[in-house]
């Protein structure tokens, strides 16, 4: 085998290896989907149970000019 043959084997072994490690560092930090239970409470905001107020991320969506699906 040429020296460069031989070389671009070595690089491209080493991708493959540091694409592998990458994938498997993803998958041991992330969960699959709908394995967590309570997923509704975690995105929607709660009520600041003191005051009564919502909390200030939350800005609830325009429906104005909004139709329903008449099926037209």
């Amino acid at each position: 085998m040429k020296r460069s043959k031989k070389i671009f084997v070595v690089v491209g072994v080493l991708f493959i290896v540091g694409v592998c490690v990458m994938t498997y560092d993803i998958f041991t930090r992330t969960s699959p989907p709908g394995s967590k239970k309570y997923l509704k409470e975690s995105i929607l905001p709660s009520e600041n149970k003191s005051t009564g107020e919502q909390d200030s991320t939350y800005a609830p969506a325009d429906t104005v000019g909004v139709t329903g699906t008449s099926g037209n």
